[in-house]
Order: structure tokens, then sequence, then C-alpha cells
């Protein structure tokens, strides 16, 4: 598996899979614990090495969080969306039932 910089991954989170951007390649992880990446997203990396950097700046410069200023460079139709489906009893006026 090919990765590099600004590739859209998934990796493995507790039960499930998220999407994650590649930001930098190293010799040694920079936390004592870390997870293999699952799979490639695109093969293409939607984020090119100028946004990284601009991502970077905004994270630092208004104190956010690096993939929350990533995700302001990737694609609209890349981003993924949390889905809850609700489920309404038949014959029932109380609230709705997560599934």
């Amino acid at each position: 598996m090919e990765i590099s910089n600004g590739q859209a991954v998934r990796v493995p989170f507790g039960s499930r899979l998220l999407q994650g951007v590649v930001v930098e390649l190293t010799d040694f992880p920079a936390f004592e614990q870390t997870k293999d990446i699952f799979s490639v997203i695109e093969e293409i990396p939607p984020v090119r090495p100028e946004h990284l950097l601009l991502a970077r700046w905004i994270s630092e410069y208004y104190l956010s969080p690096l993939f929350e200023s990533i995700s302001l460079m990737l694609p609209q139709d890349s981003r993924e969306r949390a889905w809850c489906l609700f489920r309404l009893l038949r014959g029932k006026q109380g609230p709705r039932r997560r599934i």
C-alpha cells in the first residue's frame, strides 16, 4: 500500500473505522500507541502539500484541532457525515427511538 501526505485513509478507532488524513510520514511514531492504516480511501491525495501547510497554520493560529482545519481543505463530497436512523412506532405519540 503506497501512502503519501494528504492521502485520505481509514483507521480503526475502537470498534469503528474512521476517516483520517495522512499529515506526515516518519520513521518513529510521535505517540506510544498507534494503529495501522486499515485502507486507503482515495489513491490520489485530496489534500495538496500547500493545503496541509495552511491547515497547520490555521490550527496553530486559532488553536483548533488539526483535523478540523484539514477538513476545510477536503472536497465537499469526500467528507463523511454521521447518520442516525429513527423508527416511528405506529400508534405511539412519544419520542422516536434511535436504531
